[in-house]
């Protein structure tokens, strides 16, 4: 069988050693030609063994597809696959993240009405602020309870602040 977007063979990830020419399925960075990845494919399908190992061999966690500049945890998100946005989450990914549209994968969960996905990010922001707290990190305590809904994961990117946009007046 071949993959429906780029042709190339379908074959099923295996444990253990693999050829890495990048040439295929079996690099764990490949795109297909719409900029889908196979942890984004693993994600949307809910394949947390196979997002397991994508994530162990390197995918790239925060990979954005070029047309609508969605993640993995975006798919995970819209698409209620709670264990995949947990595993993604506690990957490093950037939660935070906005795709073209300008939605979080929170926010697009919220939108679906997925309160499975939203009471895990509230659990993991909940541990999370539990783990700075017991670690006397102050400034990640404050980081995380003025972030809301907002879970971060251990080892995530920090979000960046943005700068408030300036009103412009009528001359």
């Amino acid at each position: 069988r071949e993959c429906g977007r780029c042709g190339h063979a379908s074959e099923e990830v295996q444990p253990g050693p693999q050829p890495d020419d990048g040439t295929g399925p079996r690099d764990a960075g490949h795109a297909c030609g719409d900029g889908a990845t196979a942890l984004m494919a693993a994600a949307v399908n809910g394949h947390l063994e196979v997002l397991r190992l994508l994530l162990g061999r390197g995918a790239v966690v925060d990979a954005v597809t070029p047309g609508g500049g969605s993640t993995a945890f975006h798919s995970a998100c819209v698409l209620n696959q709670v264990d995949c946005v947990d595993e993604l989450a506690r990957a490093g990914c950037d939660i935070g993240l906005k795709d073209k549209s300008g939605q979080t994968g929170r926010e697009l969960a919220e939108w679906k009405g997925h309160a499975a996905v939203l009471a895990r990010l509230d659990a993991l922001r909940d541990e999370n602020l539990c783990a700075a707290g017991r670690a006397g990190r102050a400034e990640a305590l404050a980081e995380l309870a003025a972030g809301g809904g907002a879970a971060q994961a251990p080892g995530a990117k920090k979000k960046r602040k943005k700068r408030p946009k300036k009103k412009r007046t009528a001359a």
